[in-house]
């Protein structure tokens, strides 16, 4: 509980399939400190910087309880996506929408924050 899975700006060179735990998805604010854009659970895929260069993390990851994840090595599977097309338009779809959801999450946070509406 409470250990960091990665740090932003670190290589981002692994994949995470969450099976039991939670994850919070964190950024540092000048003036605030470490704050949670995020918290996913059992279901949800961590991570996504690894498919786009310069593969670096853009957030910090902590477990907020025993997590349990499966890992896979982001070369292998960027290597499958070059070679099997249909496998990489997949999961480019894939991504994206895990994009799109975190870009929403943060949107809404940042409108609670500052009192608007989000829309």
């Amino acid at each position: 509980m409470g250990q960091r899975i990665f740090e932003a700006g670190g290589d981002a060179e692994h994949f995470y399939l969450i099976h039991k735990g939670y994850v919070a998805l964190e950024t540092f604010m000048p003036g605030k400190g470490r704050i949670t854009l995020q918290t996913i659970g059992p279901g949800h895929s961590l991570g996504w910087s690894w498919m786009f260069p310069p593969y670096r993390w853009h957030f910090t990851a902590r477990s907020t309880d025993i997590t349990d994840a499966v890992c896979f090595r982001a070369p292998a599977l960027r290597d499958y996506a070059e070679e099997n097309h249909d496998f990489g338009y997949d999961l480019a779809m894939r991504v994206g929408r895990i994009v799109l959801e975190r870009l929403q999450a943060t949107r809404s946070l940042l409108a609670d924050f500052y009192g608007g509406s989000g829309e």
